[in-house]
C-alpha cells in the first residue's frame, strides 16, 4: 500500500467543493452534475460548498472535516485554487486528499507534478472517472492511480509527455466525452 494508502477514509465519504465566486453566481454546472454523480448509487456521501471570496476555507475544513477538497479551475483562476490548496494542506497534510478538474488542468497537467498541494488532477471530461476515483478512494486508495482521466503524483511519470516547455497527457489515459447525455442525473442544485 502506497503512502496515501493511510488515509483515514470511513464510510460517508465527505466533499467539500470549491469555488469562485464570479460575482454573478453562474451555475457551477460542472460541479453540480459531479456532485449528483458522486451521490447517484452512494446516498451516503455528502457535499459542501465553500466560496472562495466568501467563505473561510479553512475554518469549513475543520468544521466539515471532509475527505476530499475538490474544485474545477480555468486558466487564470487556478492560482486561487493552488493557494488555498497550499494552506489546507500546510494545516491539515494528509488528512485531506486535494483534486483540481476542469480546463485548466487539462491544459496545463504538469501542474500535479508542480504543485506539492494537489495530490491528483482531472483531466478533460471527467463523469465516468470522478465516479470510479470515490468507489477506489473508498475502497483501496491505491486503485485510483489506474482511473483514465486522473492523473496522480505516483501515476504522472508514465500518463504525462513533456514536450519542450510544455507538457502533454499521453493519448492512452484518458477517455473521450461521455456520450450518454440522457443518462447523466440531475444536476444537485441543492450543493448551490
Amino acid at each position: 500500500m502506497g503512502a496515501l494508502g493511510t488515509l483515514n477514509k470511513h464510510a460517508q465519504t465527505k466533499i467539500l467543493w470549491v469555488m469562485r465566486d464570479d460575482g454573478e453566481m453562474t451555475e457551477p454546472m460542472n460541479i453540480m452534475l459531479l456532485s449528483a454523480l458522486s451521490k447517484e448509487n452512494a446516498p451516503e456521501r455528502t457535499s459542501y460548498l465553500g466560496l472562495l471570496e466568501r467563505d473561510d476555507i479553512t475554518s469549513m475544513v475543520r468544521d466539515i472535516m471532509p475527505d476530499i477538497v475538490a474544485g474545477s479551475a480555468i486558466t487564470g483562476s487556478q492560482t486561487v485554487y493552488i493557494e488555498t490548496f497550499r494552506n489546507l494542506k500546510r494545516e491539515f497534510g494528509r488528512k485531506i486528499f486535494t483534486i483540481l478538474g476542469g480546463p485548466y488542468c487539462t491544459t496545463y497537467p504538469g501542474v500535479v507534478q508542480d504543485e506539492s498541494c494537489l495530490d491528483a488532477i482531472g483531466v478533460f471530461e471527467c463523469e465516468n472517472a470522478w465516479v470510479e476515483f470515490l468507489n477506489a478512494f473508498e475502497r483501496c486508495i491505491d486503485d485510483i492511480h489506474e482511473i483514465p482521466n486522473i492523473i496522480t503524483k505516483e501515476n504522472c511519470e508514465s500518463r504525462l509527455i513533456r514536450c519542450g516547455t510544455s507538457t502533454e497527457i499521453s493519448t492512452s489515459h484518458y477517455r473521450d466525452r461521455y456520450s450518454d447525455l440522457d443518462s447523466l442525473p440531475y444536476l444537485d442544485r441543492e450543493l448551490i
